[in-house]
């Protein structure tokens, strides 16, 4: 269930930055540079490559997906590079890199070998993801009004 709660909110960030991308008419970095996408491939099937033989049959298919639309998720802000201001792309891609890193801490020490403080780790990383992704999201709105009334000083 957890594992599908997540798959949910990767899904809504993808067509979040999907829309996001797609109200400013800038060109997709993802189709101008797809060389992009093979950091992400490489990445996803490095990971899954070795924690393969660790997963129950039941789970290769869902970690598989999670995988994928994790990554998707990453890629989905890189594409924002030139549609958004730097800040909010630099918030925004850290905070989906933070988002991975804290996911593969999780996939390793529940499936591969136990990680030193993981609990810590994976929830500090979390939350700073969180944090950037939300960050960014807010300071474009409010760069392109649709946040008149909000203000990210307060």
């Amino acid at each position: 269930m957890g594992l599908s709660a997540f798959l949910a909110a990767q899904i809504s960030y993808i067509f979040l930055f999907y829309k996001v991308h797609d109200l400013t008419g800038e060109p997709s970095l993802l189709k101008s540079r797809p060389c992009w996408l093979l950091l992400y491939l490489g990445y996803g099937l490095l990971v899954y490559a070795v924690l393969f033989p660790y997963l129950n049959k039941s789970l290769q298919i869902p970690v598989f997906l999670y995988m994928t639309a994790l990554l998707c998720m990453s890629a989905m802000t890189l594409n924002l590079k030139k549609a958004v201001r730097r800040v909010s792309f630099l918030l925004l891609f850290f905070g989906s890199i933070l988002f991975i890193f804290s996911d593969s801490l999780i996939a390793f020490n529940r499936f591969y070998h136990p990680v030193p403080l993981a609990a810590i780790l994976i929830i500090a990383s979390y939350i700073m993801a969180q944090f950037l992704i939300m960050q960014g999201l807010l300071r474009h709105f409010q760069n392109n009004g649709y946040l008149e009334h909000f203000s990210l000083d307060t």
